[in-house]
């Protein structure tokens, strides 16, 4: 009787060492491939054919930085929806596009030499 428990034991044992090495791999490829894909009729959250070739055919780097802050849960929303935009438009062509975002009141510090890297005077308005 004994070996019968053991071998059920065993079975369970192995059956769940094989579902969690199957969650592993699900898990695995599905980071390494990830993809996303726009439900809308309208492709509300897509690029454009001709804006895929475009960013595609960059052969100079480009860099895209945001000193967007969220102001409450509506410039929370609108945030996280133009940072979407630009996770895609940064995924069309990732050997010569970079995103940073800054916020201004987080770290002031790096902001300002943005600032004055780019040429900007904020008080000029």
């Amino acid at each position: 009787m004994s070996h019968r428990k053991w071998s059920a034991g065993g079975q369970v044992a192995i059956a769940l060492l094989a579902a969690a090495t199957l969650l592993g791999l699900a898990n695995y490829f599905a980071h390494k491939y990830y993809t996303e894909w726009d439900w809308t009729g309208s492709g509300f959250y897509s690029l454009s054919d001709q804006s895929e070739r475009l960013l595609g055919s960059l052969d100079a780097d480009v860099r895209i930085v945001s000193f967007l802050t969220d102001a409450g849960q509506a410039g929370a929303d609108a945030l996280g929806e133009i940072r979407a935009i630009i996770d895609r438009i940064a995924a069309a062509n990732p050997a010569h596009i970079t995103f940073e975002q800054i916020d201004p009141w987080r770290d002031p510090m790096r902001a300002q030499a943005l600032l004055q890297e780019f040429g900007i005077d904020p008080r000029a308005g």
